[in-house]
């Protein structure tokens, strides 16, 4: 406890600064997650980081946000495929596994996906701050609350056979805290019902949740504890970001459809 309280701290103001400070600060910032989350996935997927399909699926990812910020939106799909199979055609022999090389390439569309959405809420001119940090609000809500309640209160487990420690009482209290805190949006987002804030907290929170058993299930899948051991008290990046990654794609894509 004493080092993720710690690890939170030192993170978290350089994160809030560059997305406040906006460019060159938070694609800079984004930048460095796209190379870290590249380090890991490859990592995980394939045992060990490759040098070759590394590269090229940070490459790809980097590709892909370009165009993102040149408006160039139908080639940003085009460019995490190609980069994606590019990554994979180029894993060594040694690593090479039908279920490895699907797992490597589907992790990195699913990854690239989520740095364009982060790109886009943040980037976006008419209410990128805004929404950028509604989603960090809710989304820390939620893994702050759902750790605190769950370890306070424990009770029925919510999944055992994937996340032994997540409990129902977790799940409840993270859902609670992401509303509770996504209606704060209220003093800071125009133009937005209370009624609309909740029901989008809520939905969010539900994403980031089901995000953190999903990056359970295939940490599972592998066989390891974390996906690195990059921040103390936390494993790695992708354990810290499990829940933003969706929660990212399914607010993007509700604001770009104007809901």
């Amino acid at each position: 406890m004493r080092w993720r309280l710690l690890s939170s701290f030192c993170l978290a103001p350089p994160v809030l600064a560059a997305v406040v400070l906006g460019m060159p600060w938070s694609g800079l910032l984004l930048l460095a997650v796209i190379i870290l989350l590249a380090w890991e996935w490859t990592s995980l997927t394939l045992g060990r980081f490759l040098l070759p399909p590394g590269l090229a699926l940070i490459v790809g990812l980097v590709l892909a946000v370009v165009l993102a910020s040149q408006g160039q939106w139908l080639w940003v799909p085009v460019a995490l495929v190609v980069g994606g199979l590019a990554a994979s055609l180029v894993v060594p022999a040694s690593a090479q596994a039908p279920r490895k090389e699907a797992w490597f390439l589907g992790g990195s569309l699913y990854i690239g996906l989520a740095c364009v959405a982060l790109y886009y809420l943040r980037e976006d001119q008419a209410a990128g701050l805004d929404w950028t940090l509604w989603l960090l609000a809710v989304v820390w809500a939620v893994d702050v609350f759902a750790f605190l309640v769950g370890r306070s209160l424990g009770g029925w487990k919510l999944w055992p056979s994937v996340s032994p420690r997540k409990t129902w009482s977790g799940f409840a209290g993270g859902l609670l805290a992401g509303v509770m805190i996504g209606l704060t949006g209220s003093f800071w987002i125009e133009a937005r019902p209370l009624w609309e804030l909740a029901l989008g907290a809520g939905l969010l929170s539900l994403v980031v949740q089901g995000g953190d058993l999903a990056e359970s299930a295939v940490k599972r899948h592998f066989d390891v504890k974390d996906a690195s051991a990059l921040i103390p008290g936390h494993g790695g990046l992708l354990d810290r970001v499990d829940g933003l990654l969706p929660a990212s794609i399914a607010l993007a894509l509700a604001l770009w459809l104007g809901a």
